[in-house]
């Protein structure tokens, strides 16, 4: 290890990893395999490069070791300077950290220069970068795990099954489509200026029950979609939160290996899944799995960036060109915002298909839709058209004022409104008997709790399933009321209860009481 370089190739790649390893949620490791060859390639041809000039392996790895370093850092430099010191932002700009950082390559290389002994740091270099990306890569590792174990629901044990279909009935199919962040019309009112009652009153007229006073369970997508899909609560169990009974439960996986899907499964229900654009809330293992983005020979040309690439030229030197590429080429800022464009299109995919495409497959079926929208990044204008994107693609970090997010925000719902509607429409149409469809948010969006966990939930029940809802029905109590009306179920209605956490710390709970709820 002495003599063996490691650390030109692990001080390249930390960046990448680290970056990989905060978004893991969100994106696979097959989506960095094209950054992580270019970097390499490039960080080869550069090694050589300096080689080269120096004379000298040892020192040409410490040169190009600073100098990936430095720009794969850039970005992140640069917007932890302009956000950090915002009284003096205007003196970060590219025109002088790039000259600062060519002084420090610079001296850096005058240094490596002038040093007669370097092979002796290659060995603390070498220390050095492993314990770098020890912990980005355990991280990334345990999240493909989790990614392959969700995709592979176990086998349904009939001695678990507690469903049946009353006598002389057919069974319905289910429509369970979660509008990601669609908050509650009194928080569309306060918050965003915004009176969402025509739209409301467009499902009444419907059919729908409204429970206007509805609350989330829980604040962050996963844990909440993982307790209404198992119409139970988080618990500690061993120092572990599981949810459900009989589970082994790690954070979100119980998505997909959910109770809802293991008894609606004992009943002979098919399942139809769409790429939501997480992995987890994607049941690729479902019987039709449908997506709109496939891979193509484009992507490989480097013809349109992914969500993880576009991330990693935000913060690196990428960043360089990315703000100067009208200057350049506008094909390179068309590549960059493609992630926006192709979450687009899964958003649009899914609403067409399930109103146009699912209504005509064989019954019984159970129709899973998570739509990421009204929820950032915001694609959609008024009339639907494209809106300007100038930050990186991403489902977690909306960096907009307070009073653009506003405005997007609502122009988002808006458009959405009208899709949902038509849809709805649709399957009502086609579907050969009155379907069951619930349109829920899987938390809300805002400034503060109350806004957070505030949620649109909306149930088509026909043949008079919703006499047992109420205005304070909680996502948990969903498939409880399914299940007994119509499936022959025996379950006990929860209290509903409400916790919000932090992104950063999921299971951190603290209880947030609806004041609506009658004692």
């Amino acid at each position: 290890m002495k003599r063996l370089m490691l650390y030109p190739f692990l001080f390249s790649l930390y960046p990448v990893l680290a970056l990989l390893a905060h978004n893991a949620g969100e994106v696979r490791f097959e989506d960095a395999l094209r950054s992580v060859f270019i970097i390499l390639v490039l960080m080869g041809l550069l090694l050589m490069v300096y080689r080269f000039f120096l004379g000298c392996w040892q020192k040409a790895a410490v040169l190009t070791s600073v100098s990936t370093l430095l720009f794969l850092s850039y970005g992140h430099i640069y917007h932890g300077l302009k956000e950090g010191f915002p009284i003096v932002s205007a003196v970060f700009r590219h025109r002088y950290l790039i000259p600062l950082n060519i002084v420090i390559l610079s001296l850096v290389y005058v240094w490596v220069r002038r040093r007669r002994q370097i092979a002796d740091l290659t060995l603390y270099l070498n220390i050095v970068s492993v314990l770098l990306v020890i912990y980005p890569v355990l991280q990334i590792i345990q999240s493909e795990f989790a990614f392959n174990r969700a995709q592979h629901t176990s086998t349904t044990d009939p001695s678990l099954c507690h469903l049946s279909f009353p006598e002389g009935t057919d069974p319905p199919d289910i429509y369970y489509i979660i509008l990601d962040a669609y908050a509650r019309k009194d928080v569309l009112a306060d918050t965003y200026e915004f009176d969402n009652q025509p739209f409301l009153d467009e499902l009444v007229r419907r059919g729908f029950y409204i429970a206007n006073w509805s609350q989330s369970n829980y604040a962050r997508t996963g844990i909440s979609l993982g307790s209404s899909l198992n119409f139970s609560y988080y618990t500690e169990r061993d120092g572990e939160y599981v949810v459900g009974e009989g589970l082994d439960h790690e954070g979100i996986l119980s998505i997909g290996n959910n109770l809802v899907r293991k008894e609606l499964g004992c009943l002979g229900y098919s399942t139809i899944a769409f790429d939501s654009g997480y992995y987890w809330s994607g049941w690729r293992d479902a019987d039709y799995f449908l997506s709109p983005n496939e891979k193509s020979f484009g992507d490989l040309l480097l013809t349109r960036v992914n969500a993880f690439e576009a991330m990693l030229i935000h913060n690196s030197g990428g960043l360089i060109l990315k703000d100067t590429a009208t200057l350049l080429s506008e094909d390179f800022n068309q590549a960059i915002e493609s992630p926006f464009w192709a979450h687009r299109e899964r958003v649009l995919f899914a609403i067409d298909r399930t109103g146009n495409w699912v209504p005509h497959l064989e019954s019984p079926k159970f129709v899973f839709v998570h739509i990421v929208s009204p929820h950032p990044p915001y694609v959609f204008g008024l009339e639907g058209d494209g809106v300007t994107f100038e930050e990186p693609f991403t489902f977690i970090d909306n960096p907009d004022t307070e009073q653009t997010e506003i405005i997007k925000y609502r122009a988002q719902v808006l458009y959405l409104n009208t899709e949902i509607l038509e849809m709805i429409d649709k399957i009502l149409e086609f579907s050969s008997r009155p379907p069951i469809i619930i349109i829920q948010g899987d938390h809300g969006i805002g400034r503060g709790i109350r806004d957070r966990m505030s949620i649109l939930n909306a149930y088509y029940l026909p043949d008079g399933g919703s006499q047992d809802l109420y205005e304070t029905i909680s996502p948990v109590n969903t498939f409880r009321v399914i299940f007994n009306y119509y499936l022959g179920g025996n379950y006990v209605l929860l209290e509903d209860k409400s916790f919000f956490s932090e992104y950063d710390s999921l299971f951190d709970f603290t209880e947030f009481p609806n004041k609506h709820a009658v004692e």
